[in-house]
């Protein structure tokens, strides 16, 4: 009986548009993707005409006019771009809108650029084997973290002898805790530490290599950009009510920036973590390790 339903192959919108992009302090030119919302979708759609794309600055009252582009995907899909030569300003909202100039139907989305944030480490004190916790604090109104990544610079040390300089990077996705003044991002660099020695040869030996230094990026985004389960998951961002702001119409203007923090921690968690510190370096006899 299935077979003879009449199947429609999307649902009923009424909003003019889908908008996608990010406001980011950190780049000159932005960028919004808008999309009108068809009966069908189709992959080889002209860029249609008729559509104005602004930005208005709600702090100051500034509007700015975008400039309309297309780009082509390697399956040939063509998305309408457009984009405004400007760094929008921590703390202020700006509403970006997409507006069908026939009849005046638009969708638009309100976007607050989060603040400079303060950004330190802690190291927690854990009595407990294979745990060697480096905390990243991170402190601002009304934020999210995303995409923490850490980065280690190790030295090879064996046998009385040094090796090379190297570095690795892992991603801890969905590794972020909210705090009462921002997030706390919980790093055991003791695990991550099997993963380094395996990658620069030495197995998961302890105490094979030097830690000459870490670092430490994230995405600092605004609280409403707040994935699902703080995962970036096509398949979940994919339905049209899991991760919006904007009004009459569908998608999600996201606002953010990239930061860090480069440092060394000290030589009791250098140690905990079971790598060596770099004061060995100092020594003018033999290496210990």
């Amino acid at each position: 009986m299935s077979c003879e339903e009449d199947l429609d192959l999307r649902d009923t919108f009424p909003q003019p548009f889908t908008l996608y992009g990010v406001l980011s302090p950190d780049l000159n030119t932005q960028y919004v993707r808008v999309y009108p919302i068809d009966v069908l979708p189709r992959l080889d759609q002209e860029v249609p005409e008729g559509i104005q794309f602004t930005s208005t600055d709600l702090m100051t009252g500034e509007e700015l006019v975008w400039v309309d582009t297309f780009d082509v995907a390697p399956n040939g899909q063509k998305d309408l771009v457009f984009k405004s030569v400007f760094k929008p300003q921590h703390g202020h909202i700006y509403r970006v809108m997409a507006t069908r100039i026939a009849d005046g139907a638009n969708s638009y989305a309100d976007v607050r650029i989060p603040p400079v944030v303060s950004i330190r480490t802690e190291e927690a004190a854990v009595e407990a084997p294979n745990e060697a916790i480096l905390n990243l604090i991170v402190e601002g109104e009304s934020i999210r973290v995303l995409k923490p990544e850490i980065t280690y610079e190790v030295i090879g040390c064996a046998r009385g002898g040094v090796g090379p300089r190297r570095s690795y990077t892992y991603q801890h996705h969905r590794l972020e805790e909210r705090t009462d003044n921002g997030w706390r991002v919980p790093f055991n660099i003791w695990v991550d530490r099997l993963f380094v020695t395996g990658e620069y040869g030495n197995g998961i030996q302890p105490f094979t290599l030097i830690l000459n230094g870490v670092k430490v990026n994230i995405l600092v985004g605004d609280e409403a950009w707040d994935p699902p389960f703080g995962r970036f998951d096509i398949n979940l961002l994919s339905h049209p009510e899991v991760l919006t702001n904007v009004q009459n119409g569908l998608g999600f203007i996201g606002a953010g920036y990239k930061t860090g923090i480069q440092f060394q921690p000290s030589c009791e968690l250098i140690t905990d973590a079971e790598y060596w510190c770099p004061e060995v370096l100092t020594d003018e006899e033999r290496f210990p390790c």
